[in-house]
């Protein structure tokens, strides 16, 4: 295994840092440690708001987002004969883009939704 350069290291330590980001969005939603979201005390003000403004498969698809992407730099940064569950390395747009994508998706979905829950029910009648 050649020797890893300042570049692979930065990309194995930020990829860890999303993986971990990841993780942890993913651990606390599912009722981690016993403690509501809101409650959760190693949660920052800033985390405690932005997750309450997001519904539930949004806070998972970030998390998984957050994971895929962070798997992604890890691998980049490793020989190709370690694993081929990759995007390549040259193909980094794409890897964006689909995560984009789908945070944007889920979010644009969840103010819709939002904006439908907000107005009262349709009865049908005219008037």
């Amino acid at each position: 295994m050649p020797p890893l350069t300042v570049a692979d290291l930065v990309l194995i330590v930020a990829g860890a840092g999303l993986a971990i980001a990841g993780l942890r969005t993913i651990r606390f939603e599912r009722g981690a440690f016993g403690r509501s979201l809101q409650g959760a005390s190693v949660l920052s003000a800033t985390e405690r708001r932005l997750v309450s403004s997001l519904s539930t498969p949004t806070r998972m698809s970030v998390g998984v987002v957050l994971l895929v992407t962070g798997y992604h730099l890890i691998v980049w940064a490793l020989p190709t004969h370690y694993t081929e569950v990759r995007v390549p390395r040259e193909r980094w747009y794409v890897l964006v883009t689909i995560a984009l994508l789908w945070v944007g998706g889920s979010i644009v979905l969840d103010r819709r939704h939002r904006g439908h829950a907000d107005q009262p029910p349709h009865t049908g009648e005219r008037g």
